[in-house]
């Protein structure tokens, strides 16, 4: 048989919390589903050769963490590369317990359940725990859980050319020495047997083959990414929630497969930095204009020039993790963002404000957030000429005015050049009458 087979059946990646006599511990395991709806059951097999194991059969209960893909490499071999029995591994960890007294993980993890064992199976290498759910809650809503696959592609460190012959276990990458593997061998990392193993042997330095082109498929609406030969039919965008139909099929080339710092704190650092910046670039904005209502036109200028750095220092940052595309793609990124504050953020303040009896200020949240989705329609438009080539081109006879002179040309089409100006077609626009 072929066990590399089974490295194709999809396996999310979970975080297994339990207690057992006021001792804490926790490991990985990719056998957590869902077994039935009505009543609610879940399944999760562990290892035997596995302390959480033993203490969920001598407890009756375990939560489950759900990782997502932002997990980092980190927190797998913090659960999964070390035994409870020879460490406290939650002894330098702040985390939260549910309503059982269980550790539970909130960083890079979108779901936590709390569960309680109705009964179980003994399988041979694994006990399988069938439980009730007792609790549950979502953590985060537009993140996407990490399966194994992913994992093993984008998180796992890549292993090194081998040195030596041997055989390296393919979870964990740790490689035992030697010609021949003992069939009972286990993995003394991460506890996996002989089976995991594959043979290794030194590799001669060659010349690395261009990375081909690879099939993804962008979302027209947001430009998030999704890497696969085919896209499913019922396939919902993480970010914008929109369908499979918005998606086009492209090719990534090898430069654009890699992003620099997905993932990394260097990413979350850029992101901070991003947010102080455009925040005192605002505040000196607003510091600026007060200078000037108060007769201080010398500080009132500093307080511009400062902005206009801290403008430039943003758009450093921003760039370094997020991109500035073509107008096309800002404006549906522009869009996304709208709608995820009027349908999302402000809609979650106002609720927050009136529970806390700040009904005026509820007011005004959600009066922006109406704003703000008169925002998103603006954006879409405005990208919908775009993609429909009507921006300087509408059916009709329409008022066509130059924004650098106010010249007004009568048309279906604006002129390519201003006959007064001479600016650019660029420069013309339906004519707006609000007077």
């Amino acid at each position: 048989m072929d066990n590399s087979a089974l490295f194709k059946i999809a396996y999310g990646l979970y975080v297994l919390t339990v207690r057992d006599q006021n001792h804490d511990n926790g490991c990985i395991v990719n056998t957590f589903s869902q077994l039935a709806s009505s009543p609610l059951r879940v399944g999760v097999s562990v290892s035997k050769e596995n302390l959480s194991c033993q203490m969920v059969e001598a407890s009756g209960i375990f939560n489950i963490t759900v990782l997502d893909e932002a997990a980092k490499f980190d927190v797998f071999k913090h659960f999964g590369y070390q035994s409870g029995k020879n460490v406290d591994k939650f002894a330098q960890m702040e985390l939260p317990r549910s309503s059982n007294g269980l550790y539970y993980l909130t960083e890079h993890a979108n779901s936590c359940f709390s569960c309680k064992v109705t009964d179980k199976k003994d399988l041979g290498s694994h006990l399988l725990f069938i439980a009730e759910v007792t609790d549950m809650k979502l953590l985060n809503d537009s993140a996407e859980t990490v399966t194994y696959s992913y994992y093993q592609r984008m998180i796992k460190p890549q292993p090194a050319a081998a040195a030596v012959s041997g055989w390296r276990c393919s979870v964990c990458n740790y490689v035992y020495e030697g010609e021949t593997l003992p069939p009972d061998y286990v993995c003394p990392l991460c506890k996996h047997g002989a089976a995991d193993f594959v043979r290794i042997t030194p590799a001669a330095a060659t010349p690395a083959a261009p990375a081909p082109a690879k099939t993804a498929w962008k979302c027209q609406i947001c430009k998030y990414v999704y890497e696969g030969e085919t896209l499913p039919p019922d396939y919902i965008c993480p970010r914008c929630k929109r369908g499979a139909e918005e998606f086009i099929k492209i090719e990534l080339e090898a430069q654009e497969e890699k992003m620099e710092f997905k993932g990394s704190k260097t990413e979350a650092n850029l992101m901070y930095a991003f947010a102080g910046e455009s925040q005192a670039r605002n505040k000196y904005t607003y510091y600026a204009s007060k200078a000037k209502k108060e007769g201080y036109e010398q500080i009132a200028a500093l307080f511009e020039a400062t902005a206009n750095n801290e403008k430039e220092h943003a758009k450093l940052w921003f760039k370094a993790f997020h991109g500035i595309g073509n107008t096309y793609e800002n404006l549906l990124d522009a869009a996304a963002g709208e709608h995820e504050e009027w349908t999302e953020m402000y809609k979650n303040f106002a609720e927050v404000a009136k529970e806390e009896g700040f009904d005026d200020l509820a007011a005004q949240l959600a009066a922006v957030a109406a704003i703000e989705k008169r925002h998103e329609e603006r954006y879409r438009q405005l990208a919908a000429n775009i993609e429909k080539g009507e921006v300087w081109t509408k059916v009709g006879e329409n008022r066509w005015e130059c924004r650098n002179c106010g010249h007004i040309h009568v048309g279906e089409s604006a002129p390519e050049l201003c006959p007064v100006c001479k600016h650019p077609r660029a420069y013309f626009e339906i004519e707006s009458k609000n007077y």
